[in-house]
């Protein structure tokens, strides 16, 4: 069996104890008239190897169907993921938002994963943007960062429907920069330099030096990005 986090392996044994019991009790409501049935088959001459044949397939049928009722009741495919989140990485999510996110933590074909414990490093109102932005690097580029240019973080734009009207390369570069602190064109310097360091708090490599290589770069990317767009606000506050 394998499992991927201690929430995964708990789901699993409890999807296995319960199809096993509900396939038992199955079994045992069904013996009485299946050995009726059984008794008017063989003094019909029905040889006995079809009835065990009959009562194996019905014992897989009913364990694939106890298998299904309990993963459209109580064992949804989706919790351990929603409780891995919740309670190791200490992120509050949804259900709708755990489903999105079950990728990340229920292992591929090759069994790979992102435990991703370096959230709980990080303050706890920055965890769930850290989490979907890391979500949507992976869901964007499944094969890993390796043929990523040095600095991208989004795949080309596609061309626009129509001419948009023409902005101030310097200005459009200072208010993308602005963009990635997350403060308006016209914050103070004293706001930049918090909002800075409130990045940095969120996407320091240090914090994911232990981490798998897909978030250690990732971390990379992100604070060299922020970094950058900080040096050129700091360069060109004094033109705005």
């Amino acid at each position: 069996m394998r499992y991927t986090h201690g929430f995964d392996l708990v789901y699993k044994i409890l999807l296995l104890a319960g199809c096993l019991f509900l396939t038992a009790s199955s079994a045992l409501l069904l013996e009485a008239p299946c050995k009726a049935i059984t008794t008017a088959g063989e003094g019909a001459g029905v040889p006995m190897w079809v009835f065990n044949f009959i009562g194996v397939i019905g014992a897989i049928a009913a364990f694939i169907g106890s298998m299904v009722l309990l993963q459209k009741t109580v064992l949804n495919p989706i919790l351990p993921t929603y409780l891995y989140i919740r309670s190791s990485l200490m992120t509050p999510v949804s259900w709708k938002e755990a489903e999105t996110l079950e990728f990340l933590f229920q292992g591929d074909t090759e069994g790979r994963w992102y435990p991703l414990h370096e959230l709980c490093s990080i303050p706890e109102e920055l965890r769930r943007e850290t989490l979907f932005e890391f979500a949507d690097r992976i869901t964007r580029y499944p094969y890993g960062f390796s043929n990523i240019r040095p600095g991208t973080t989004t795949p080309p734009a596609q061309p626009p429907q129509q001419q948009p009207p023409q902005v101030d390369p310097a200005v459009e570069q200072y208010d993308a920069c602005c963009a990635i602190l997350g403060v308006p064109p016209s914050a103070s310097i004293e706001t930049i330099k918090t909002a800075y360091r409130t990045k940095m708090k969120q996407y320091h490599p240090d914090i994911f030096g232990n981490s798998t290589p897909e978030l250690r770069q990732f971390a990379e990317e992100k604070s060299k990005l922020i970094n950058n767009a900080c040096d050129y606000i700091f360069e060109h506050h004094g033109s705005r």
